[in-house]
């Protein structure tokens, strides 16, 4: 059996002081290698009493992976749907660097509505925003070679009824003022019209309709 740590700030300013909060939590993360704890984990909430002290997981971790060389760092969890996968895999990587290859990361779905209209997305897509934010995360965290790695948008539906989807351009190429490159451009797809051959057309004023 292991024992950790778990810290869910869910007070107040009126109650307790985000200083107060986070120097107990510190203080405690100092006794862990000596009462033999395997781990300590914080959440990614936003706003509210209910565990908007910790907007970043990855923020605390990083001071307790100063206060203890043994344990284990947890994000419990970051949430994708939030945050753009570049950054997220970015401070995991730093965080995993400061505690000497200590970082267990784990991520969730959010479910907050209050957390959701704050930052003006649909709840419905939850679990899309998840699970490809999961996918490129891993991929960032993996790939070793950048170059083939290209994170893409959430594709979405424009006021003119168009398909727009963003494809990115990570290694800097410059591949979005290279019309012969998908890469690192903004995409637009009729879907109710097909043409050449194809179940959806691509609007005549596209750069790329000839390609």
């Amino acid at each position: 059996m292991e024992f950790g740590l778990n810290f869910f700030p869910s007070c107040a300013p009126e109650e307790r002081s985000a200083e107060d909060y986070w120097a107990d939590a510190l203080y405690l993360c100092g006794l862990m290698d000596e009462l033999g704890y395997s781990h300590v984990r914080t959440v990614e909430h936003y706003f509210h009493p209910y565990g908007g002290y910790s907007p970043n997981p990855v923020v605390f971790l990083a001071a307790a992976a100063q206060r203890s060389k043994k344990a284990k760092m947890i994000t419990g969890a970051v949430l994708p749907v939030f945050n753009t996968p570049l950054k997220v895999a970015g401070e995991l990587g730093m965080l995993d660097a400061i505690s000497n290859g200590r970082l267990e990361a784990g991520f969730a779905r959010a479910f907050l509505p209050n957390e959701f209209e704050t930052f003006g997305i649909d709840i419905e897509e939850s679990r899309d925003r998840y699970e490809e934010g999961v996918e490129q995360i891993r991929l960032l965290l993996e790939q070793e070679n950048d170059q083939d790695l290209h994170i893409t948008g959430q594709p979405r539906f424009g006021p003119d009824g168009l398909l727009y989807i963003s494809v990115g351009d990570f290694n800097h190429s410059k591949r979005a003022q290279d019309t012969n490159s998908l890469q690192g451009k903004m995409l637009r797809i009729d879907v109710d019209n097909p043409g050449g051959g194809l179940p959806y057309g691509i609007p005549s004023d596209n750069p790329f309709a000839s390609s």
